[in-house]
């Protein structure tokens, strides 16, 4: 939350289609479906920043993690709810954190944990092909603080 206000944060290309014609996102907290509305959206960085009317607990949000830190990416992969991978940051550049945890299509805006249960950053995408394996990213907090709503400087840190 910032500011008194909940974000649900998701990546663009999962809500690409309300924005193309203009209708509503449904967001699904604790097994309730929610109206939501469109606040912000960076298409380029492939992100978007939702927010709704219903009264809903934000998610802990912690401090960049490390190289080799653990993580766990939650998400909805092949349609199984709630599916979770772990695996080890494996680096940080330019906003993004780089890991080795599954993310798979499903697992689109969704939260990359840190060990304390902290969201530390939003699944984002993969790399395929070229003899890649496991090579996901998810977008830092403190990155998507700066380019999409106003954060002061205690925000994400």
């Amino acid at each position: 939350s910032i500011e008194d206000t909940i974000y649900v944060v998701t990546n663009f290309h999962v809500i690409e289609s309300c924005v193309a014609d203009n209708s509503r996102p449904i967001v699904i907290i604790d097994a309730v479906p929610h109206s939501a509305q469109v606040n912000s959206v960076d298409e380029f960085n492939d992100v978007a920043f939702l927010t709704t009317g219903s009264v809903v607990t934000g998610l802990p949000t912690g401090s960049p993690p490390l190289i080799g830190h653990w993580v766990m990416a939650i998400g909805n992969p092949g349609g199984l709810d709630r599916s979770v991978n772990f695996g080890n940051v494996s680096n940080i550049d330019e906003g993004w954190i780089v890991t080795d945890a599954a993310i798979n299509p499903g697992n689109s805006g969704g939260p990359l944990f840190n060990s304390a249960g902290e969201v530390i950053g939003i699944n984002t995408k993969k790399l395929i092909g070229g003899g890649f394996d496991q090579m996901g990213f998810a977008h830092l907090l403190r990155t998507l603080c700066d380019e999409l709503v106003r954060c002061d400087e205690t925000t994400w840190q």
